[in-house]
């Protein structure tokens, strides 16, 4: 809600609690409670594109003195362990698969979100974890519209129902079990 001065026209000053940017955002990668559109995907796709990069430039760096490329994304991992990341410490590749976990997090919510906006099912998401075919199944829902036929409607995000905790403990847990 806006407030308007007194005297004034149609002249309004913002509330701190209109700019919701963050949140929102957040909601959106965090969260299944948003639609994820085309735009929302390839957005959001490219801004932690560029985060996951930085943050893989630094360690990978930091630890060796090699620097990171993008083009080591398309390696399977052993090739790079047995190559690029053959004199580094031990704890690099904890350090980056830790990393890693929130991207994968959001990659893989967002890309079931986009899916069922896109009209085709959830399942598909799981193309996000197949090499190569990663790459293709993100161009393809970055391309595909919003299903119209069959649309579900749009809620506002709950946050009397807060998900991400609980979703987090049990990534956690996970996590816990397959290193043990």
């Amino acid at each position: 809600m806006a407030i308007a001065k007194p005297g004034a026209c149609a002249r309004t000053v913002p509330l701190p609690t209109e700019m919701p940017n963050l949140r929102r955002w957040l909601s959106l990668c965090f969260t299944f409670e948003r639609r994820v559109t085309r735009s929302h995907f390839l957005q959001a796709g490219l801004v932690l594109a560029i985060i996951k990069f930085a943050g893989d430039l630094l360690m990978v760096y930091a630890a060796t003195g090699k620097l990171w490329a993008p083009t080591d994304y398309f390696s399977p991992v052993h090739a790079l362990v047995s190559t690029r990341l053959a004199n580094a410490p031990l704890p690099l590749l904890p350090l980056l698969a830790l990393w890693a976990l929130p991207l994968v997090w959001v990659g893989i919510t967002m890309s079931m979100r986009r899916a069922l906006d896109a009209g085709i099912p959830a399942w598909w998401a799981l193309c996000f974890f197949v090499p190569g075919v990663s790459y293709l199944f993100i161009l393809v829902m970055c391309l595909l519209p919003t299903d119209t036929t069959n649309a579900l409607p749009v809620d506002e995000p709950r946050p009397y129902e807060p998900r991400l905790p609980g979703a987090l403990l049990a990534m956690a847990v996970g996590i816990g079990i397959g290193l043990a």
